[in-house]
């Protein structure tokens, strides 16, 4: 794997920023200044650092290549949601919403296309604590219909 070394105790997390998908990431954070009084190798390490290398490790849960494709499938859902009359919730989104989406696409797009698309909106929706709607019966079953119907063409 090229780029930044996997975070450890001796080195540094990579920017979760650059990796994860935009707006999910950082995870929770500290006021400035803010100290847990919690010790580390004798020191003192404040909430911010604590979140800056909570962050790298999550960083590093994935290749950044698979963080690219999340945060660009993600960020077609965002810009679709946005374009609808009335404009629809992208995070967290309905699945009435991701059905929806999935259907919009299904005649021009290919199956593994929509996969991809749907395991990016799922990743953020986890990522940002809200349920998954990909995991509802109803976008299940949307997609199990889009795959038939492909299936058959």
């Amino acid at each position: 794997m090229t780029g930044n070394p996997a975070p450890g105790p001796t080195s540094g997390p990579a920017d979760p920023r650059s990796a994860a998908p935009d707006g999910v990431f950082p995870l929770v954070t500290a006021p400035s200044g803010a100290d847990t009084g919690a010790s580390v190798g004798g020191t003192a390490v404040q909430l911010a650092e604590l979140d800056a290398r909570a962050a790298g490790y999550a960083a590093a849960s994935r290749a950044p290549e698979t963080w690219r494709a999340y945060r660009a499938g993600y960020a077609r859902f965002a810009r679709w949601c946005a374009a609808q009359t009335p404009p629809l919730v992208a995070l967290p989104a309905a699945p009435a919403t991701v059905a929806r989406y999935l259907a919009a696409h299904a005649d021009t797009h290919r199956v593994a296309t929509l996969q991809l698309w749907q395991t990016a909106i799922a990743a953020a929706h986890r990522l940002a604590g809200h349920p998954v709607p990909i995991d509802d019966p109803v976008v299940r079953t949307v997609l199990a219909g889009i795959r038939r119907t492909q299936d058959r063409k």
